[in-house]
């Protein structure tokens, strides 16, 4: 299945598309929202879909073309938006391997392998998606904080909470280099080795949120140099 054009009701209208019959068969995607999916394969000669919607918003809708080809090999996994992966190979038993970037967390396996069964050519488990995650605790000297499914806007009503902890003697700066408002907030350093970052929407517009990017810095060093 190939999409050409996808856009629904985040959440509230939903295309779900299944790997056979909705009786058994294997769930392959939920989609809602604006952005593109990738194209979906099956490993069955049938496909379902079911299209769900509410009684409010109406979108533009989706439009997609299928075709049909004899499987010998698996499917091309795709490259995870937000990620990397490593392995071209789709024979049975071979492996590919994924990671994320900076500030988003794998949802899945880091590796996946071809396998076949019965004729069906299938990736055991399902290849993983990266997301930016509602909340953590980070611990590294340097990292990124995303506003939650950067780069779509993030959800409502969410209560997303990060705590950054670096080693004993170091302060944090933490640098906005993204922020959607009308002005980008100036950087921010912790008095200790400890910050807490707090982020909740409402029911209301949102945006695409923000991207801050914190690094330690040595607290005797800065100490010596006022």
């Amino acid at each position: 299945l190939h999409f050409l054009v996808f856009h629904t009701e985040e959440v509230h209208d939903v295309l779900r598309i299944w790997d056979g019959p909705q009786d058994g068969g294997v769930l392959l995607r939920e989609l809602s929202g604006s952005a593109l999916p990738p194209d979906a394969h099956s490993t069955f000669n049938t496909v379902s879909l079911q299209f769900t919607t509410d009684f409010f918003t109406s979108k533009q809708g989706f439009a997609l073309q299928f075709s049909v080809s004899t499987a010998t090999s698996c499917n091309d996994p795709g490259l995870p938006a937000n990620g990397t992966r490593s392995g071209d190979s789709r024979e049975p038993g071979d492996d590919v391997l994924f990671q994320c970037d900076p500030g988003y967390v794998l949802q899945g396996a880091t590796k996946i392998t071809c396998t076949e069964i019965n004729s069906r050519f299938f990736w055991q488990p399902d290849p993983p998606t990266c997301t930016a995650p509602c909340g953590g605790n980070l611990t590294g000297p340097t990292g990124l904080i995303l506003s939650p499914d950067y780069p779509e806007p993030y959800p409502h009503g969410r209560e997303c909470d990060w705590t950054v902890s670096v080693t004993p003697d170091y302060v944090i700066a933490l640098n906005f280099n993204h922020f959607y408002g009308t002005d980008v907030p100036d950087r921010i350093e912790s008095s200790s080795n400890t910050l807490f970052l707090a982020f909740r929407s409402d029911a209301s517009l949102s945006s695409n949120g923000f991207i801050l990017q914190y690094t330690d810095r040595n607290r005797k060093v800065d100490m010596k140099g006022q």
